[in-house]
Parts: C-alpha cells; structure tokens; sequence
C-alpha cells in the first residue's frame, strides 16, 4: 500500500542556513521572478510536509483557508509551534476505491506530488504494510525518502481509518535524506446516500530557515491540488471497480 505519503520532507532546506536569504528579502517579499518560480518548487515540498505528524497537543482553533472544487482546507498552529493542517472532501466511491488507489504504486505519481517512487517492502497482511517513498528534489530541497508502517482499521460503523508512522534508522546511509518523525491519518467516514466523506491531517515542526509565510500561503496551495487529483484519480475504473474481502462496504 503507498500509505499516501503525501508526507514529504521532513527536515531542512538543502545546503547552507542563509539559502533563505538568497531567496527572500527580510520583508518576506521575493526579489524576482525566477526567484517566484523557485519557491514555489520548494512548496510543493512544504505542501508534502504539512500533512506529516498527527499532532495531540492542544492547538488553536481551525481557521478556514479556503473552500473550492469541493475540497476546504484549514490550518491552525498548535502549543509546540507546529503548523497543522486539515484537508477534506466528499464524493461518491466506494471504500474499496480508496484502498485500491493507495495499492496501486504504479500511479502514485499522479495524485500525489513530488513523488519519484513507492516500493513495497513488507506485506505483514491486508491491513498492515511497509513501504519506502522516495521524494523528488529540487534546486533547493534535497530528495528526501522514508520508511513507513500502514495499519489499516475499520469501526462497526464501517469508518475506515490508515495509521501511518515511519521507521527512522539513524544507521541507514543511501541517496537522499531520510525524513527523521512522520505521522499521518486518514479516515474514511461513510455518509448517506453512497458519499464518503476523506479527511487527511496532520502537523509538521520543519526544520531550517523556512519562512512561515511559506510554509502556509504556498504549501496550502499544493495541499489543495493534491485534494482535487484525489477526487479525479479515485474515479477511474480500475480503482471503482476493486472488491476487497478485508472491506466492509456500508
């Protein structure tokens, strides 16, 4: 299962502390165009890193971002200063559909942003998995990757929910850097008259000199575009048409 590592970067912008400022002026305006362009490939990052880490601390309360193409978005920043964001839809599917699309590897890359790879590692059984996901880099964000364990649950109110943590191994040595905590969520709530409503949160604390303002004007951006690939990716038949005995349809 990909565990829908929409969970990107975890850690600091490649090469030295003062890249920010290369890139930003103190006001937190961008000097050019190119400069524009460039950070706005470094959100795509942030954007995977946003839905990291299911925070438990007390936060503030959820402030709306925006409502479009039947996706909201919103985000809040909790008691350890991290950046929390809530994403969800509904739509008409079927149980199966979600777990398929998350299966399918192969396709990863067509609703999930920035990623160069998913390889399967471990099949403990339907519900539970490990997988490594490799992260694409840019000019200046290093490739990130990352082990992580999916546990996959289901209430007697047939509500799906797909824990996700990552198995971090300080020996490891391989291309890239290996994202150090990351924690994610997804549940799936049945509604009336066969919608489902999906929700993904999460929270990240980023290391390296991020500006804040990026990290929330940009990064939301990509949240919401990967919500709406979401809608149109789950659609196809393939996925529609999956039936998988460990579900339980409502």
């Amino acid at each position: 299962m990909v565990t829908a590592n929409i969970l990107g970067m975890c850690g600091s912008l490649a090469g030295k502390k003062n890249m920010d400022r290369q890139v930003c002026q103190p006001n937190g305006k961008l000097k050019t165009p190119a400069h524009l362009q460039q950070l706005r490939q470094v959100s795509s990052w942030l954007a995977l890193i946003l839905l990291c880490g299911i925070s438990t601390a007390r936060a503030e309360p959820w402030t709306l971002w925006r409502t479009t193409n039947n996706v909201t978005v919103q985000y809040r920043q909790d008691n350890q200063h991290r950046f929390n964001v809530r994403a969800e839809t509904e739509l008409t599917t079927s149980l199966a559909a979600f777990v398929a699309m998350l299966q399918d590897t192969e396709h990863a890359s067509d609703w999930i942003s920035q990623v160069k790879s998913v390889t399967l590692l471990q099949h403990d059984s339907d519900q539970e998995d490990v997988v490594k996901t490799r992260f694409k880099g840019t000019l200046l964000v290093h490739e990130r990757w990352a082990v992580t364990r999916s546990i996959l649950s289901q209430d007697s109110h047939q509500v799906l929910t797909l824990s996700i943590h990552n198995r971090y191994d300080p020996q490891a040595s391989e291309t890239g850097i290996q994202i150090r905590y990351l924690q994610a969520r997804w549940t799936l709530t049945p509604l009336a008259n066969g919608k489902v409503q999906i929700r993904y949160q999460g929270s990240i604390d980023p290391d390296g000199m991020i500006p804040g303002w990026l990290v929330r004007q940009h990064g939301l951006q990509v949240v919401l575009e990967t919500f709406i690939h979401l809608r149109q990716q789950i659609k196809l038949p393939r996925y529609q048409h999956a039936h998988l005995p460990f579900i339980t349809e409502p």
